[in-house]
């Protein structure tokens, strides 16, 4: 792919051997870390995320567009692994940061897949829901209209406050609005547009999830 072609292991300046001992190297060090000096349940966690992005979703985009449905798990595990860090166990408020991730990965990918379709489809990937780009463009706004609910529920459940709303309603709706420019014209400008609002989108929530608790 001629998105990917300067990474290591195409660009030559890796061999495949090396990345694979690195990466279960990293592996080993990073669950000793969240084991030893975190607590079991994020290494737990951190270790399902693994087995499945590398064993499940990277196989599978060669299958099945579902692939990206599988691929959002690992995705979204993250900040749970972070509220597991602090508080122990997890609870709905990792279950809803997790759904927060979960939903925006699809309008950020598909975004990008948009954008390089030609070259994912020369690579043999099959990452988007129909190679017809306006189902696709229907599909983003479904999922960003999800998160326009989905980002009210930490108000909801009581551990954000009025920053936190205001970013999700805002930043949520300008989102929403943007699929819907890519489903009137299905163009890639449009579709550029949605990966820089998913890229502003879901940093800003959180840190206003922070700012909050402070």
């Amino acid at each position: 792919m001629k998105r990917t072609s300067n990474r290591p292991i195409p660009a030559g300046r890796m061999k495949k051997v090396e990345a694979i001992l690195i990466a279960l190297l990293m592996l080993i060090l990073g669950q000793y870390v969240l084991y030893k000096f975190v607590n079991g349940i994020s290494a737990l966690l951190a270790l399902i995320a693994f087995v499945i992005y590398v064993f499940a979703y990277t196989p599978l985009k060669r299958i099945t567009p579902l692939c990206t449905f599988v691929g959002a798990i690992p995705g979204a595990i993250p900040p749970v692994i972070g509220w597991t860090a602090v508080r122990g166990q997890i609870e709905l408020g990792a279950i809803i940061l997790f759904g927060i991730q979960f939903i925006w990965q699809f309008p950020h990918f598909w975004s990008i897949a948009l954008i390089c379709k030609a070259d994912y489809e020369k690579a043999g990937f099959k990452v988007l829901p129909s190679s017809d780009s306006r189902i696709t463009a229907i599909n983003l706004v479904i999922y960003t209209f999800m998160l326009l609910p989905m980002g009210l529920m930490p108000t909801i459940a009581g551990f954000a406050g009025k920053y936190a709303l205001m970013a999700s309603i805002f930043g949520g709706g300008l989102f929403f609005i943007q699929a819907l420019s890519l489903l009137k014209d299905s163009s890639i400008h449009s579709a550029k547009k949605i990966m820089l609002m998913a890229d502003i989108y879901l940093p800003l929530l959180f840190i206003f999830l922070l700012i909050d608790k402070v």
